[in-house]
């Protein structure tokens, strides 16, 4: 430690920044965003629903394909909520990030599902989820273009979204800047 205890100083903002204002910054979320954030959780909350019904009533889901749709679909959810977990603390990247990975997971459910060849590929591990997204087009067209703009936006590196950040300086001119404010996220 330095002899004017700025070891503790750091220690204490990563701190205060990693764990403490996580709460107040999912609180503000949940305030400024209410009305999405019901609707948003009433949707993941009907699929949940779905799940337990066809649980309860004793859908034959097998050991086969259906048990592993079921399964990935069951993780799919998982990975939703995770999602809005990283929404809640605004770190954008991260959430769309997961929602790609829902995405993939629900598609490749489906493709399981329907496929025996994409079935057979995933049991011996060689399936690559990327191949659902083109087998799903056929179901749903558009699934391949918001596929592609989650991935082009948040997954590939670019510097819209991983880059600097652009602010007016004293002049009015736009000028690349990188914040250390870590009381905003």
């Amino acid at each position: 430690m330095n002899s004017d205890g700025s070891d503790n100083i750091l220690r204490d903002n990563i701190l205060n920044y990693a764990v403490n204002l996580r709460e107040q910054t999912a609180r503000e979320f949940d305030q400024t965003n209410a009305t999405r954030l019901n609707q948003t959780l009433g949707h993941i909350n009907m699929v949940i629903t779905i799940k337990v019904i066809a649980l309860m009533k004793g859908c034959n889901i097998g050991v086969g394909s259906r048990f592993h749709a079921f399964a990935l679909t069951t993780r799919s959810v998982d990975v939703l909520v995770s999602a809005l977990h990283m929404a809640r603390q605004r770190a954008v990247l991260e959430a769309f990030t997961l929602l790609r990975v829902a995405l993939e997971a629900a598609c490749t459910s489906y493709h399981i599902y329907k496929d025996q060849g994409a079935y057979t590929e995933y049991l011996g591990e060689k399936y690559k989820s990327t191949t659902s997204i083109t087998y799903m087009k056929k179901e749903i067209p558009f699934i391949g273009k918001v596929w592609g703009s989650i991935s082009n936006a948040c997954v590939h590196t670019n510097r819209r979204f991983f880059g600097p950040e652009f602010a007016q300086d004293e002049d009015g001119d736009t000028v690349p800047t990188v914040s250390l404010d870590l009381r905003a996220r």
